[in-house]
């Protein structure tokens, strides 16, 4: 009788054991359930979390780093047009001196063929007329030139600004994700892997 009793004793069927006698589960069975439930589901919602702030890191990081090198090339686009306006400016300004290198030739040709003095008042007064109209002229596409230019290199300068902002948006703004979901998961109370 002893035997019995210490069997029922030690294999939980009494007080101390995880069933009734009956064999229906006792109430600190279901705590244990759950108990162990819980720490499962707690731990599940931490990775959970802390996947999407990596993820959500991940993006911002990718999404920045896209528009900044966008805007660098936009930038770069700026510049280079800068410098070809002021290439079509000294272009224009050497087709102008041409024109008129040809416009003084053919009025000293005219007036030599004509028998007036190429030294004459009236000849070199054509002359000088011809070149002030040259130069301004050059004037005027080099003032257009500097205009446009300085626009561009602004722009440019706008742009470069901007990139270098929305990098360190994205930088942040993945730093705050990670935080996130680090303090989510601290929250929770899961353990991290390779813990006690």
């Amino acid at each position: 009788m002893q035997a019995v009793g210490s069997l029922f004793s030690s294999g939980g069927f009494g007080g101390g054991g995880g069933a009734s006698p009956d064999g229906a589960p006792t109430g600190s069975d279901f705590n244990m359930a759950d108990n162990t439930g819980g720490f499962g589901l707690a731990n599940s919602l931490g990775l959970l979390r802390a996947g999407t702030s990596a993820i959500s890191a991940l993006s911002a990081f990718t999404m920045s780093s896209a528009q900044a090198q966008s805007l660098d090339m936009e930038a770069a686009d700026e510049n280079i047009a800068a410098r070809g306006d002021y290439i079509q400016a000294q272009q224009k300004s050497n087709a102008i001196n041409t024109a008129y290198n040809q416009v003084v030739g053919q009025q000293l040709a005219v007036a030599s063929a004509g028998g007036v003095d190429v030294g004459s008042g009236s000849v070199q007064e054509a002359g000088r007329q011809a070149r002030t109209k040259a130069d301004q002229a050059i004037t005027v596409a080099q003032t257009d030139a500097q205009t446009d230019a300085s626009l561009r290199q602004a722009r440019a300068g706008v742009l470069q600004a901007s990139a270098s902002i929305t990098r360190t948006t994205g930088i942040l703004s993945g730093i705050s994700d990670i935080a996130k979901g680090a303090l989510n998961f601290a929250q929770i109370g899961a353990p991290l892997p390779g813990g006690d």
